[in-house]
């Protein structure tokens, strides 16, 4: 019973590792042909021109003051 456990876990590891390679090649092969999609990116971190214009300070730097307080 064990022996057939652990051969369906290899049948199982090596049909992903297939799968995986044949991927793969098959990505290797739309890419040569021109055909492959382009990779997802992720909105980058840079601030645009835009974005930064967009963004104010709310305060000016002379404007506020530390204020200390006690405990009642």
């Amino acid at each position: 019973m064990r022996i057939f456990g652990c051969l369906v876990m290899l049948l199982f590891v090596g049909f992903f590792v297939v799968v995986g390679f044949g991927l793969s090649i098959l990505n290797i092969i739309l890419r040569m042909m021109g055909i492959n999609r382009p990779p997802t990116s992720f909105r980058s971190t840079e601030k645009t021109k835009e974005e930064s214009q967009r963004q104010q300070k709310r305060f000016a730097d002379g404007q506020g003051e530390y204020v200390d307080f006690e405990e009642v």
